[in-house]
Parts: C-alpha cells; structure tokens; sequence
C-alpha cells in the first residue's frame, strides 16, 4: 500500500477473494481486479463490492488487458509462482497494458522463496515435494526472482524479504 498513490489506476492480478482490491480502492482511484477462479470473484463481490472496483473473471495468461483504461501499477500477491511460462507472460501484459505514464510502469511482487526454512531444502534435495501448494510451478530463491525480473525487462527497484516471501517492487525497465 505505501507503494500505491491517490489517483491511480491499479491492476491487481490473481485478486482471489477481493481483501487486497478492497485495501488498494480505499487509495486508488480504479482497482481491476483479476481472478480466473470463479467462486473467488463472487465471493470478492459479495464481500468486497466497491464503485471503483472492477472484478474481471478471466484466466490472467490469456487475458487481453490492452481492454483497460491506462494502468499506474500491477499488483501480484503470491501469483507468479501458480504461471508456468511466467517471463513470457510478465513480456506480454507489460507490453499489452496501456500505461499511465509511459516514464514509469511500476509493478509490484510477492512471491515465495525457497529457502523460508531448511526442512523446505531438504525435503527438495530428498526429491520430496517441499512446495507450499501443489499448484506452484516455483518457490524461488532471489538470485532465481531477479533473474526471471531479468530475463522479462523488468527493473527491481527495491526488493526484500520479509517472513518467507520475496517483496518487490519494480518498474518496466526502459528499451
């Protein structure tokens, strides 16, 4: 949140069940909001109904966001590692995303790392499954995060990690 100004427009992909839309309407000026699952967008608009908040249903891999009004800022909370092909998909909705400002695209992460406790290393080196949800295709290290940052012409600006998780926040790196 102290990342995101009064007057924005923000995406948050993978919104599940709307708590953080919710937060980021009271700041922003226009929240979308994108959820593949379809139960957790009825729940978001059940509970978290607001004016500037536009709950989309869609899977966030083949969505065309090039159908939003100008984005400030992407949120993505612990989406990432749920993408196989994540470097293609951060190339195409940095790309397809009509920007606010073409000076600054900012973008904003979390995702899991790896190394939260040593069982976790373990049980990946014993060839036992260590993720913390069957459906994640990464629990990343840092080096593995800023590489695929890398790799799709994002910038870290500012990155740290706080209770086993990877915070981040980032701009579209300029051509």
């Amino acid at each position: 949140m102290d990342h995101i100004e009064p007057g924005w427009t923000v995406l948050d992909v993978g919104c599940s069940t709307g708590m953080l839309p919710a937060m980021l309407a009271e700041k922003a000026a226009f929240v979308y909001a994108v959820e593949v699952n379809k139960e957790h967008i009825a729940l978001a608009r059940m509970q978290y109904t607001r004016p500037n908040i536009e709950y989309i249903c869609a899977d966030a891999t083949t969505y065309n966001y090039g159908l939003c009004q100008p984005i400030n800022c992407v949120t993505m909370s612990n989406v990432l590692e749920h993408i196989e092909h994540r470097v293609d998909f951060l190339k195409k909705i940095t790309h397809q995303i009509k920007w606010s400002d073409e000076k600054h695209k900012c973008l904003l992460f979390r995702v899991p790392v790896i190394d939260r406790e040593w069982i976790v290393l373990y049980k990946e080196e014993l060839g036992l499954d260590y993720r913390l949800d069957p459906t994640h295709y990464i629990e990343y290290t840092l080096e593995q995060f800023k590489e695929e940052m890398k790799q799709a012409n994002i910038a870290i600006k500012q990155v740290g990690i706080c209770f086993g998780e990877i915070y981040a926040v980032c701009e579209v790196a300029s051509t």
